[in-house]
């Protein structure tokens, strides 16, 4: 079997930025295909998928069991089976030109975006594929926003109940915000289709995630 797949995409001067180093959709959305034996021909699915399902492919692909221990699903399987718009995708950023850590959950048809310490970012990817819109601090939207920073929490610190309550967002200490956005606040020079990551992902042909392996708290 062949993957084709990259690490990220770029930014190529929307929001006048360059690079990569965001959560945006032109710096998260990457190809990722897959062909050989027992996979759809010719399809495209869109339930989220991310780097970390490569290695659960290659241990398929190899007639080796499933590591448990391992994050993802194999790419097979995930082609094989009907499109699965609940299947969550994550990517994060901390490195070159971030005043702080940044985390990405998508899911369905929404791409929530968590800041520490900055205002969050929510769109609607099937009407604002472009992500001209921020819903975060629309109140018709609280609830949403909530689940997926929820979800988010738990996957970082499952250890942590959390405790949904729309009217503020989560029950839990939210960081304070501040006025300049962290992808503005990086360098000019810097700027993973966990949904068109932020588009849509895809397991046959079409666009995933690039995502990062690590975990972190989300503060």
């Amino acid at each position: 079997r062949v993957i084709l797949s990259s690490d990220h995409g770029d930014n190529q001067g929307v929001r006048g930025m360059w690079n990569k180093s965001t959560l945006y959709r032109e710096a998260t959305n990457i190809p990722m295909i897959i062909a050989g034996p027992d996979i759809p021909q010719g399809q495209a699915r869109t339930t989220h998928v991310s780097l970390i399902d490569i290695g659960p492919t290659v241990l398929d692909s190899s007639g080796l069991p499933p590591n448990v221990n391992l994050p993802g699903k194999s790419l097979i399987t995930l082609a094989q089976k009907p499109d699965d718009p609940q299947r969550v995708g994550f990517s994060e950023y901390h490195a070159v030109g971030s005043p702080s850590a940044a985390y990405m959950i998508r899911q369905g048809n929404w791409a929530y975006h968590h800041y520490v310490g900055y205002d969050p970012e929510l769109f609607d990817m099937r009407s604002d594929p472009g992500q001209t819109t921020n819903l975060a601090q629309n109140p018709h939207f609280s609830a949403t926003r909530a689940e997926l920073e929820a979800k988010l929490r738990q996957l970082l610190d499952a250890q942590r109940p959390i405790k949904i309550n729309s009217s503020r967002a989560l029950e839990a200490e939210m960081p304070r915000s501040r006025s300049e956005h962290p992808a503005r606040a990086q360098c000019p020079s810097v700027s993973s289709h966990l949904g068109t990551a932020p588009c849509c992902a895809i397991a046959v042909c079409g666009c995933c995630q690039a995502c990062k392996t690590s975990r972190g708290k989300v503060d």
